[in-house]
């Protein structure tokens, strides 16, 4: 509302909620990104209840980048803005090893089946974690990559539209074979890391997705 003190505002209340939901904004709006992929034609039943009904219109853009076997999405970004890129592994690699730079910037990767299904929960890689090890579950070749600008403390009443720079560094690898010693691989997943709700079983050496 012009010519008012419009606080708290609306990122002030989800600050407040979004530790009560055991996450934080930015996670809150990284995953947001990645359901808005699936809209319209894309639906795929597990996002927005109304999704489909949403039209062709509602689709965000996502053009393919191909990994040989590394590819690297630089966006530049408004407070709260994202970008999507599809990304295919190449055959016989099973995951994704994904570094995100650029203060603020937070990466949702999602594993997708043939038919355009989500097969895992996003894993969320947030710059400063270090290379984060998306292991895709068994069938899914695909992936969504959506990377979001969030800033931390950023007030809408502050006006500011500037862009900053995200990067997100992909490369696909092979999992390592089952040596049942508990290393990489030893469960399919990765250094023992259990699956995720739907299968994705992720690993950060830096820190965690």
């Amino acid at each position: 509302q012009a010519a008012a003190v419009n606080e708290p505002d609306f990122f002030d209340v989800l600050g407040e909620v979004a530790p009560e939901k055991g996450t934080d904004v930015a996670q809150l709006f990284a995953t947001f990104a990645t359901w808005r992929y699936f809209t319209g034609p894309r639906d795929d039943g597990l996002h927005f209840s109304e999704g489909a009904a949403w039209g062709s219109s509602s689709r965000v853009s996502a053009s393919p980048l191909r990994l040989t076997p590394s590819g690297s999405m630089q966006v530049y970004l408004a407070a709260f803005g994202s970008a999507f890129r599809t990304v295919d592994l190449p055959v016989g690699l099973e995951a994704l090893e994904v570094t995100v730079t650029g203060a603020d910037g937070i990466a949702g990767v999602v594993p997708l089946t043939s038919t355009g299904k989500a097969a895992a929960e996003p894993a969320l890689v947030s710059a400063g974690a270090g290379l984060t090890r998306v292991v895709f579950p068994a069938g899914a070749t695909r992936a969504l990559v959506a990377v979001t600008y969030a800033p931390g403390g950023w007030d809408p009443e502050l006006g500011d539209s500037s862009t900053h720079p995200v990067t997100a560094d992909l490369t696909a690898v092979r999992v390592a074979e089952p040596d049942g010693g508990g290393g990489p691989g030893a469960d399919g997943g990765v250094g023992g890391e259990p699956a995720g709700p739907l299968g994705c079983h992720c690993m950060s050496s830096g820190g965690s997705a």
